[in-house]
Formats: C-alpha cells, sequence, structure tokens
C-alpha cells in the first residue's frame, strides 16, 4: 500500500473517530438536559484558525485602571489629616497602580484602619477604599481584619470612637467581631462594646453599635479567653440597656459561668441587689420565679433574696431594695413553702420582720 493510500485511511479513520466522538457527546447532552430545551452554545476561548491549545481564564480578572465604584470630593480629600491616606488616595484617583500588601504608605497593614481613624468623613473615605479592594486583587476579608501597630483592628478602632455607621460598614465588609479568638488573652469587638461604657476616659452610649454586633444567632456565643457570653459580661457590669437587649433577643440566663465568674447571668442579678435588673430576667428573659437557680443549695430566688436581705446587715438603702424584691418575687408567684437542699423555706432564713412579709403576704 503506497503512502497517499495510508493517508487517505488515516483521514478516513480520524473522520470516523470524530463522527463517534460528536454523537456520544450529544448522547451526554440529551441525558442531562431530558426536557430537551436548547441551552446556550458557549463562546470559543480561540479562534478556529488558532490551531494552539486555548489558554486558561483566570477566575478574576483585574480591571485596567482601578476605577473605584465610588468617587470622592475633591473636599474631602483635601480635608483628610493622615499624610499617608492621602497620598494613597490621591494615587488611586490618578490611575496609578499601588500594592496595598506592601507598606508602602504607612506603618499601618491596611489603609482602612487609617480612614477609619480619620476625625470626619471616614464613611465615604471607607467606601473609596473598600470599592478599590474589591476592584483589585486584594483578599478584602483578611485586609479588613488586620491590626495596626497598635494591634488594633479597623472594627475596634469604629467601636472605641463610637461610629456606628462606620461599624455597620465594616460588617457588611467581612469584619469579624470574633477576630483573635485563638489567642489567650481574646478580648473580641463584643467584648469592647460591653466594656467601654465604664472606662473613665470612654463614656458614651453603645446599645446602637451592640444591635450591629449580636443578633440572635450569636448572643448566646463566648466573646473572650474565659468563655464569657455578652449576657455575663453585661450583668457583671449591671448594664441595664445591654442586659434588656440581650434578653430580648435570646440571651440565655441559665448559662453556665467561666472559671473566672462561675455564676450563671440569673444568679449574679439576684445577687446584685437591683430590683430593675431582676425584673428585666422574669419578664424579659421570662424565667421561672420557683426555678432552682444553686444547684449546690437548691435555692430559688426567693430564698436568694432573702439570703442578701440577710448578709446587708445595717445598710438601710440595700434593706429597702431587698425587700421591694422580696415583694416582687411573691408578687409573681414566688413558693413560700419551696424548700432547699437543707429542707428550709425561704422564711426560715429570714429575719422577724421579712419572715411576717412572707407569711402574711396575700397576692393582689
Amino acid at each position: 500500500m503506497s503512502y497517499k493510500h495510508l493517508y487517505k485511511y488515516h483521514q478516513l479513520l480520524e473522520q470516523i473517530l470524530i463522527c463517534l466522538l460528536a454523537f456520544q457527546l450529544a448522547q451526554c447532552q440529551q441525558c442531562s438536559n431530558p426536557t430537551g430545551k436548547s441551552k446556550p452554545t458557549q463562546q470559543p476561548l480561540h479562534s478556529p484558525t488558532d490551531k494552539s491549545k486555548p489558554t486558561q481564564q483566570p477566575l478574576y480578572q483585574k480591571p485596567n485602571d482601578p476605577l473605584p465604584i465610588n468617587k470622592l470630593d475633591e473636599k474631602i480629600v483635601a480635608g483628610i489629616k493622615n499624610a499617608d491616606l492621602k497620598k494613597a488616595i490621591k494615587d488611586l484617583q490618578e490611575g496609578k497602580q499601588i500594592n496595598l500588601s506592601q507598606e508602602k504608605y504607612t506603618l499601618t497593614p491596611t489603609l482602612i484602619t487609617l480612614a477609619v481613624r480619620e476625625a470626619s468623613n471616614q464613611v465615604p473615605i471607607l467606601e473609596y477604599l473598600l470599592s478599590y479592594y474589591q476592584n483589585s486583587k486584594e483578599d478584602l476579608k483578611q485586609k479588613i481584619n488586620q491590626t495596626d501597630s497598635l494591634n488594633q483592628t479597623a472594627l475596634r478602632v469604629a467601636i472605641k470612637t463610637n461610629q456606628p455607621e462606620v461599624v455597620k460598614l465594616l460588617l457588611e465588609n467581612h469584619a469579624d467581631p470574633y477576630h483573635g479568638e485563638n489567642s489567650e488573652s481574646y478580648v473580641s469587638a463584643i467584648t469592647l462594646v460591653i466594656m467601654n461604657p465604664f472606662n473613665e476616659m470612654i463614656k458614651y452610649p453603645n446599645l446602637d453599635i451592640l444591635k450591629l454586633l449580636v443578633r440572635q444567632d450569636n448572643c448566646n456565643l463566648p466573646c473572650n479567653s474565659d468563655g464569657e457570653t455578652p449576657l455575663q459580661l453585661a450583668i457583671y457590669y449591671i448594664d441595664k440597656d445591654t442586659i434588656e437587649y440581650l434578653l430580648t433577643i435570646g440571651a440565655d440566663p441559665f448559662v453556665a459561668g467561666s472559671k473566672k465568674h462561675p455564676a450563671s447571668p440569673i444568679l449574679k442579678a439576684m445577687k446584685s441587689g437591683r430590683l430593675d435588673i431582676i425584673r428585666l430576667f422574669f419578664e424579659k428573659g421570662k424565667v421561672n420565679c420557683n426555678t432552682v437557680l444553686d444547684t449546690a443549695t437548691e435555692q430559688t430566688p426567693l430564698h436568694i433574696a432573702v439570703w442578701q436581705y440577710v448578709l446587708s446587715r445595717h445598710d438601710q438603702e440595700s434593706k429597702k431594695e431587698l425587700r421591694g424584691i422580696i415583694e416582687y418575687l411573691l408578687g409573681i408567684g414566688a413558693d413560700k413553702d419551696k424548700k432547699d437542699k437543707a429542707g428550709k423555706k425561704p422564711a426560715d432564713y429570714a429575719t422577724r420582720s421579712i419572715k411576717d412579709l412572707i407569711n402574711n403576704f396575700k397576692k393582689q
């Protein structure tokens, strides 16, 4: 057989194989699309005349020019106080490529923290920078949670400077309120927002920010290295507004205490001697007034309130408040005959005046 015949034979075999392959492909498509509806044909990645293999398209294609979604007013740029931040934004506006992974502009790992630290116009500046990150190869989730030279994330800085709008913007762009949870001295952004009002240097309302950070799905998660929940911290600091909000969204009043603060939130509340706080647990937290709060002694809220009254000794103000707590518990149905582990009723621990109050109390 001559070379020409072999070549024709080879071409024939090649055409048969192509037909068989096309037939199998058609059958596969019919199986995957049993309804018979035609699917849109995919455009080829290379021209038919190009015999080279098509190159794999990247999952992300960086635009030729960094064109942020949000434009920044020139007056805002002129008012930026931090020189590094101003220089970086001007470079971006001029279409220059800047490498945010390198510390070219600032000692901090990210320009986001610098933007949060600006005295004014943080939101538009942040929106501009965040839109640049979204249009670049930079990992926004990683960048937004990095700490600066003072070991502060952008979210923590926004909380410390009481900026709810900035906090909301950061959370919408992957800021993590639990950042650093694997460290030994872990203090989350949630812990920070609960503790801040009791810092002598930082006094401001924090409930708007807390509502952004703590929701129904995370209100019972630990927020520090001691394993404490937001409610455990709030009752420790006797923050009424925070306690009310947390109980309203489903915070657990019976959650086990930590090594540092072993008592449950409801037990801490009963020992606080504050009627306004205690009422929240029974009204917002829907705690049963005859529930055993201390497993070691099997004492109910009424037992504990009586004990607190006895321990107050000569503190007349505390005695007055605790008497009000006892009256409140009796009024909502506290069982005065329920016994503790020692077999004693609440009145068995009481002074004469409180014993008379319990025995003679009539629910209105």
